[in-house]
């Protein structure tokens, strides 16, 4: 319980740090000051004066901003009997922070996968609406003369089914995915 209440106070602390106005600095040339009362301090000496560093005060106020993370952590060393520590509040919010750029990425791998099946379901379905009867192939062929060429319509033909064998090739591949779907799930 102890470790739990240092933990909060941890959090309180980083709350208040977070309150500390960050000084984006005075012009002393346009304004007097009196320089034992006007001179204000920087948010880091302000911190330096109360015995932290700069870095203790950023895991503080991370601490501070990620306070569903802390009881969590708390929640989950009572289960295992263990200590809640800041450092592993500190490793989840970075874990979060990391997979909410993940998911950002995750949410454009998406929204191009399901725009490249809806192209390859589009040409699939076009080939197997395509009706080869006899009166239809000698009607292609009649298409043809000295501009359109039956060489040149036989060239695209084999840079599609060459294309068509490449996207079949790829997608009997064992799945190889480059986000680990079943790891997190990514919410909009």
């Amino acid at each position: 319980m102890l470790s739990e209440v240092l933990l909060d106070a941890e959090v309180r602390i980083g709350e208040l740090f977070k309150k500390i106005p960050t000084n984006q600095g005075k012009r002393t040339d346009l304004e007097y000051t009196d320089s034992a009362v006007g001179m204000s301090k920087s948010k880091k000496e302000i911190i330096s004066d109360l015995g932290f560093s700069e870095k203790q005060g950023e895991r503080l106020e991370t601490l501070a901003d990620h306070k569903d993370i802390v009881e969590y952590v708390k929640a989950e060393a009572r289960e295992s009997g263990e200590f809640p520590t800041r450092a592993r509040v500190l490793d989840l919010a970075a874990y979060q922070k990391k997979l909410k750029i993940q998911c950002d990425e995750y949410d454009d791998f998406i929204d191009l996968s399901v725009k490249t099946y809806r192209e390859l379901a589009k040409i699939i379905d076009s080939i197997d609406k395509f009706e080869m009867t006899p009166q239809k192939l000698d009607a292609l062929r009649e298409n043809f003369n000295e501009v359109v060429t039956v060489e040149n319509q036989i060239m695209f033909i084999e840079a599609a089914k060459d294309k068509l064998t490449m996207i079949e090739v790829e997608l009997r591949k064992p799945n190889k995915h480059r986000f680990n779907f079943r790891r997190y799930s990514c919410k909009s």
